[in-house]
């Protein structure tokens, strides 16, 4: 049983690691397309700073 529940334990973690990974890839990515379009605005170094 404890193999088991250790099994689950570690799956979860890796999802949740998965789950934050892309989101913080979709938000890079986001902030790429932003700026390649040229509708970012002096603000956004400010927010790149923090959100980093």
């Amino acid at each position: 049983m404890m193999g088991i529940e250790v099994i689950q334990i570690t799956l979860a973690l890796l999802l949740m690691l998965i789950i934050v990974l892309v989101f913080i890839d979709r938000r890079r990515l986001c902030v790429r397309r932003c700026r390649i379009a040229g509708t970012s605005t002096p603000d956004d170094p400010g927010m790149d700073s923090s959100a980093a």
